[in-house]
This record gives structure tokens, C-alpha cells and sequence, in this order.
């Protein structure tokens, strides 16, 4: 098999969809199971190993890549390996920016030497020690928090997997307040309206229990239920509709 520097980064996502191929298909920040894609963790898709992948939604993925993008974290995708890859250690990329150069573990911090970069990698781990910790993690990578980006995904990758999956679990439990799908569906069917104002925004509607319900559902929540009210409108046979209606009454 070709080291990761020499393949695209087409192959690197091939290599990664394969790794995960057996994973529980959930997204780790928010719970989603719908429309969901294999994350590089630190930013950089030549770091293919198992502790640098995520399993998100394409909503808490977009919300990551602003953030990291504001940051100046990772690379763009492009078909081919950056030229300024310079080394590879304990699983994460060296590069060379100016006369410095930087690790994929943190690219705010600046090495004078690639000897430095080895020694900052060595003393990397820093896992989540409580699901509060997980949270604020999650929180800080989906810019809900003004914590250091590279920080929190040093906490996230330094988690064992299978711990990320019982965090995961815990912090859902613990905010049930969020509507299901189900109670979103039935907010929207029975939610009376405010007035059309026109140019598509409508004014405010009654205070009941229908928009109560869509008011207590998270931005990126109303956006997934959104487009599975959608498709079951237009894709779904005349019984399936009729069954899925049941689970809503």
C-alpha cells in the first residue's frame, strides 16, 4: 500500500470510507443518521488513521469546516498532496511554512525544527475525561464556543473511540428537550402560522404547542427534519405514507 503522501486525496477518502465502513452510523456532534460523511478530524485527509476520523452530518460537518476555515486549520481538498509535507510522525504530517514548520496535531503552535514537531507530538494526548468535556469539545468545533479550535480537536482525537461513542451517548441523554423527528413532523402539521408578509417570510405565529415544539428544535435539527418531511412527501409509496403518518398521530 502507497504512503498516504503519495495517492490523491480521492484515494485518501476512499481509504477512509473503508476504514469507517463498519462504524455506527450516527454523527458524533449532534446524533443525526441521516445524510452522513467521514470527517478528517485534524483537517488534513492524508491523516488517515482510525483516532483522526468522525463520523458527522453533512450540517455539523459544514458548521466544523467555517470554523477550521476561520482559524486557518487544515488544507482544502485537491487531488493532489500538498508540497510542503515534509515528514510523517506517530500518525500525523509535518509541514513547512516559511522558515518554521508546524504539526497536523496543532497548526497555530510553530516549530523551529522538525525535532521540536516530533516532541510536541510525543506529549499529544489530552482525551476527554467527562462528557462534560466531550460537549464542550463538540460545542467549540460546530463555533458554538470561543475555545481554541485545535485544542478541542486534540481532546476529541485523543479519546479513545469507543469512549466518543458512550459520551456521545451520555450528552444525548442528558438533553432530552430536543424534539424527535417524529414531534417536529406533528409541530409542523399543526403549528398555525403568522401572516405572509411576502418576499418568503412570514410573521409571528401562535404561541402553542406547534411552535413551542419547532422552537425548542436546534437550527441544524430543523434542517435534517426539513428534508425528511421532504422526501417522505415526494419519494415514499401511498403505504409507506400512511404508516409514517401513524407514528406522528
Amino acid at each position: 500500500m502507497k504512503p498516504a503522501t503519495q495517492i490523491t486525496d480521492r484515494a485518501k477518502r476512499y481509504r477512509a470510507n473503508s476504514e469507517t465502513s463498519d462504524w455506527p452510523r450516527v454523527c458524533m456532534f449532534c446524533g443525526s443518521t441521516d445524510d452522513l460523511q467521514v470527517d478528517h478530524l485534524d483537517g488534513y485527509e492524508e491523516n488517515g488513521e482510525p483516532e483522526n476520523l468522525l463520523m458527522l452530518c453533512r450540517s455539523c460537518n459544514q458548521l466544523k469546516s467555517a470554523v477550521y476555515k476561520k482559524a486557518g486549520i487544515g488544507r482544502r481538498t485537491v487531488q493532489f498532496n500538498p508540497a510542503d509535507a515534509v515528514a510523517r510522525h506517530k500518525g500525523f504530517t509535518i509541514l513547512k511554512r516559511g522558515r518554521g514548520f508546524f504539526t497536523t496535531v496543532n497548526p497555530e503552535l510553530q516549530h523551529l525544527h522538525t525535532k521540536g514537531c516530533r516532541a510536541y507530538i510525543d506529549d499529544y494526548k489530552n482525551p476527554a475525561k467527562s462528557a462534560d468535556d466531550w460537549a464542550t469539545a463538540v460545542a467549540t468545533l460546530r463555533g458554538e464556543s470561543k475555545r481554541s479550535p485545535a485544542e478541542a480537536a486534540r481532546t476529541i482525537r485523543s479519546t479513545p473511540i469507543n469512549r466518543r461513542y458512550q459520551y456521545l451517548d451520555r450528552v444525548m441523554r442528558a438533553n432530552p428537550a430536543v424534539p424527535t423527528f417524529e414531534q417536529y413532523a406533528w409541530a409542523v402539521r399543526n403549528h398555525e402560522k403568522g401572516p405572509y408578509l411576502g418576499r418568503g417570510k412570514w410573521g409571528e405565529g401562535a404561541h402553542d404547542e406547534g411552535g413551542a415544539i419547532i422552537h425548542a428544535t436546534p437550527k441544524s435539527k430543523r434542517k435534517e427534519y426539513a428534508g425528511r418531511i421532504q422526501k417522505f412527501k415526494s419519494g415514499q409509496s401511498r403505504a409507506a405514507r400512511e404508516a409514517e403518518r401513524a407514528r406522528w398521530e
